[in-house]
């Protein structure tokens, strides 16, 4: 069975919940009972001690190009506002 994650509509609580992949698309919030929905989660990465560490090839969830757009556009915004924060501070 799938665990799918759920945030309620009333009080924002997000939890994961063992269903049957036939669930239905709502739940009742295990908080305070208000409408749950279902939302999109990414999905777990392997365990690196799964991934055969002998090898130079990158482990699957690296291949993904979204990994390779999403990481050094981080990586780009970080170094983008530590320098504005400086630039502010000598000013």
């Amino acid at each position: 069975m799938p665990i799918y994650e759920y945030q309620c509509t009333s009080c924002e609580r997000r939890y994961d919940q063992l269903q049957p992949s036939t669930a239905s698309k709502t739940d009742k919030c295990i908080d305070c009972g208000g409408l749950a929905e279902r939302v999109l989660s990414a999905p777990a990465r392997p365990h690196t001690s799964s991934l055969n560490s002998s090898s130079s090839e990158k482990p699957p969830y690296a291949i993904c190009p979204i990994h390779d757009i999403i990481l050094p556009a981080a990586i780009n915004a970080i170094k983008f506002i530590k320098k504005r924060r400086e630039a502010s501070q000598n000013n």
